[in-house]
């Protein structure tokens, strides 16, 4: 049951606040305005235009200030180069942030929480279809319907009181959420063609369950998916207040130090992915990833594309080549290690496992190394490994320039790479668990007669399982014991806080 209701008031801008400083908002826009309007005697002709003038004023003054009012910073672009070149391979960038003045103190091995926008396309065609376009960019104020029969109906924190229906749909809502059964519903009694209307009750009928997962869950249709599919299907924007979920936002490993630092500026440096969705026969369309797609969209204008073959000071000598400055804001917010951290001794020897952009974190790693051992030549530092891997050698092989110098330096030990895409013989690894097999007894005394830590950082559905095999191999073969007593030995380096995961789903 629609339970919110919509008053269209004036323009502000496209700002987003935490739900603490929104009320105080609120009073400081009205108190304002109040006053103004009473000094200047002005008349209703002239109060849009007073409002628009305070409002935006407000807006860029709480967005400046937005760091200290919440944990959310707005960080700097700085500089975006790819690293992967070529079809046959994803398209990966390296975005360098300043984060100076922030307040962000972090750690190699932290994440930040990366907030997204919605596709601006993908909203316009949302609005277009509801017929909304003429006041999307009209402020209205968000409240629960008197009388609704919803038992501790509200409106959600995470959309403002007050804000357009295009800011709303374009930062606050998850657009492309999968529509439960409960959403369709709704979206068949504000559909007006009959066939149109059956369909939709029955996905959300009992009998439609296996239809339903088809046709929406496997096919990700979103809600955009199932307005073109059922054109007649035209609900009030409030149901989409009422039933779309928050957009939440995208973790992304620290791949820098806190230590580097140019011209003064604080860095933090992540890694994306440009994640891509092919159309689906069932409807849903070619799209990319939503942070993937907003973080590509919104740098591509200052994109470096570097050559795989390029040295680390030719690449330095490229980044800072470009005349013209555009000022980019990515909004993120620290997200603490529980544990994936550097030893806080440096002699202690670590084996680092992360294919693709699993090396963001062991780039920190060695970043953070590397500043430390130029400025103190008095530690003493362990070994370090790394096994990489990636589909092709001249194609997606991420910091090769910086981890052969790396190497030169006695930064990293050992790189172990493998290319799974590479035809190269039957004998040659093409997944990082092939080369911790093919080094299985140094892997071993690594671990267990110089008390290396294994941190392993990638996904989880298929990574993270297989390396973990292939770790519980090695050690039942070169100890010559039963798989049950080499998982048990593996669950005590988990213990000690000696084999560490960061891997998501």
């Amino acid at each position: 049951m629609q339970f919110f209701r919509l008053l269209s008031t004036l323009s502000v801008p496209h700002t987003t606040l935490p739900k603490r400083t929104q009320q105080c908002y609120l009073r400081l826009l009205d108190l304002i305005f109040t006053l103004a309007k009473n000094t200047l005697c002005l008349n209703d002709g002239r109060e849009v235009d007073l409002a628009c003038f305070i409002t935006t004023f407000l807006g860029a003054f709480l967005l400046l200030f937005r760091d200290i009012v919440g944990h959310t910073y707005l960080a700097t672009v700085m500089s975006a180069r790819q690293l992967s070149y070529g079809c046959e391979v994803k398209k990966t960038v390296e975005l360098c942030l300043d984060v100076q003045g922030s307040g962000i103190e972090y750690q190699p091995g932290d994440t930040v929480g990366v907030i997204p926008q919605n596709s601006e396309d993908e909203v316009q065609k949302i609005m277009k279809h509801l017929k909304i376009l003429e006041r999307a960019d009209t402020v209205v104020t968000i409240s629960v319907k008197p009388g609704t029969v919803k038992k501790k109906a509200c409106v959600p924190p995470y959309i403002p009181v007050k804000a357009t229906l295009r800011h709303i749909l374009q930062t606050c809502l998850d657009i492309r959420a999968v529509p439960k059964k409960t959403f369709l519903r709704v979206l068949a009694a504000h559909t007006e063609d009959p066939s149109e209307r059956c369909r939709l009750e029955k996905l959300c009928s009992k009998e439609g369950s296996a239809d339903y997962s088809e046709f929406v869950v496997t096919a990700r249709n979103t809600l955009l998916d199932l307005l073109e599919t059922f054109p007649s299907c035209c609900p009030p924007v409030e149901v989409l207040l009422e039933h779309l979920p928050r957009l939440q936002a995208r973790p992304y490993s620290i791949a820098s130090s806190p230590l580097q630092k140019k011209n003064g500026c604080t860095e933090l440096h992540i890694i994306y992915s440009l994640l891509e969705f092919p159309a689906s026969e069932h409807g849903a369309g070619f799209r990319y990833g939503t942070c993937t797609g907003w973080l590509d969209y919104l740098t591509r204008p200052i994109q470096t594309v570097i050559s795989p073959h390029d040295s680390v000071s030719e690449e330095l000598k490229r980044l800072t080549l470009k005349d013209e400055f555009v000022e980019l804001k990515v909004p993120l917010y620290l997200r603490k290690s529980t544990g994936f951290n550097l030893p806080t001794d440096p002699s202690v020897p670590i084996i680092l496992i992360g294919p693709g952009t699993g090396v963001a974190p062991f780039m920190g790693f060695l970043r953070h190394r590397q500043a430390k051992q130029r400025r103190s030549s008095e530690l003493v530092f362990g070994e370090v490994w790394l096994f990489f891997g990636c589909r092709f050698e001249d194609k997606d092989f991420l910091y090769r320039s910086e981890l052969e110098k790396y190497i030169e330096d006695g930064i990293l030990t050992h790189l172990f790479v493998s290319f799974s895409r590479e035809k190269r013989g039957e004998n040659v690894p093409h997944y990082v668990q092939d080369n911790i097999k093919l080094c299985g007894r140094r892997f071993v005394k690594q671990v267990f007669e110089k008390s290396s830590s294994i941190y392993v950082c990638g996904d989880a559905k298929n990574m993270g399982k297989d390396v973990l095999d292939a770790i519980v191999s090695v050690i039942q073969n070169e100890k010559d014991i039963e798989e049950q007593k080499a998982r048990l030995m593996v669950t005590e380096l988990q213990s000690q806080g000696r084999y560490l995961q960061d891997i998501w789903i």
